[in-house]
């Protein structure tokens, strides 16, 4: 979540305590995000411009909500796109990324289980996909699959993440024409996202499917505990740079992959990703880097 500093100049330090020595300080106006609510009178943070991170009393902070359109300049429900399967979009296959995987026998999350089915069917997919050695995910010297991988999870989890997405002028003409539903064409009415642009859709779209921004890494942890899918996105600050997304998994009882916490509070939550070095579970804080610009925590049911 983005919030706004209010006073004429407000003092960044180490730690959540004014007896903590100032690191920084962050001019009236300038924009954060939050990492943690560590208590009610100190919050741990970012600025936007990812220059600096620490802690920052609460009560000079303001919220910047989130302007959505009226209602009646989007009258149209903008209905989620996937491109078609192909018998090339297979986990051993480096073709055909843009569509969804087409084999008979791939796993799914029932939306319907209880946490305990959910959970392992999350785990069950993350197994299918096998990340460290599908062909599907595998980096090259210029190019790294975090988004792939991302998309591949959330839809065998039956939550939606696009992979294609319409362009400007389709989406201009859901708003102007009742029950406009056009098929996918690549490269004319949809387009790849990558890292960076599905951070912008997860700003922008993800409340309208399903999704939920988190204020801190206990909440995102704890609702993909209770069998929710979780999501950490960051954008670069380079936009020609790969930024990068990671799928937040549920701990399971008796599972030596878990969480990293200390003092209670989780602050890395269990991860699965694809990208510079694939990992079907890790548990490390990489979204704080100054390579990027934003970042965020989002779930789903």
């Amino acid at each position: 979540m983005s919030y706004i500093v209010t006073a004429s100049s407000l003092n960044l330090r180490r730690g959540p305590s004014i007896n903590d020595p100032v690191i920084g300080s962050l001019p009236n106006g300038t924009t954060v995000n939050v990492i943690e609510k560590t208590n009610a009178d100190w919050w741990k943070v970012q600025a936007m411009n990812g220059t600096a991170t620490g802690y920052a009393a609460a009560k000079y902070l303001r919220e910047i909500p989130v302007v959505k359109p009226p209602a009646d300049m989007n009258p149209h429900k903008v209905t989620p796109v996937h491109y078609p399967t192909s018998p090339q979009s297979n986990r051993n296959s480096i073709n055909s990324r843009h569509c969804p995987l087409s084999e008979t026998d791939l796993p799914k999350r029932n939306t319907a289980g209880n946490i305990q089915s959910k959970n392992a069917d999350a785990h069950a997919i993350v197994a299918y996909l096998d990340v460290v050695n599908s062909l599907r995910y595998q980096r090259t010297t210029q190019s790294t699959y975090c988004n792939i991988y991302a998309y591949d999870f959330c839809y065998l989890a039956q939550a939606y993440l696009p992979r294609v997405w319409w362009t400007s002028k389709t989406l201009m003409e859901f708003a102007k024409t009742p029950g406009y539903n056009p098929a996918p064409a690549y490269a004319k009415n949809v387009n790849e996202l990558n890292a960076n642009s599905l951070f912008d859709w997860l700003e922008e779209w993800s409340d309208d499917f399903g999704w939920v921004r988190a204020t801190s890494l206990d909440e995102v942890q704890a609702k993909v505990n209770e069998g929710r899918v979780g999501l950490i996105c960051a954008k670069r600050k380079v936009l020609s740079r790969s930024g990068h997304i990671t799928c937040v998994v549920p701990e399971i009882a008796g599972n030596p992959n878990v969480a990293l916490r200390q003092n209670g509070k989780v602050v890395a939550p269990l991860q699965s990703q694809a990208g510079a070095t694939n990992k079907k579970f890790f548990a490390t804080v990489w979204w704080t880097s100054s390579e990027f610009s934003e970042f965020g925590f989002w779930y789903h049911d």
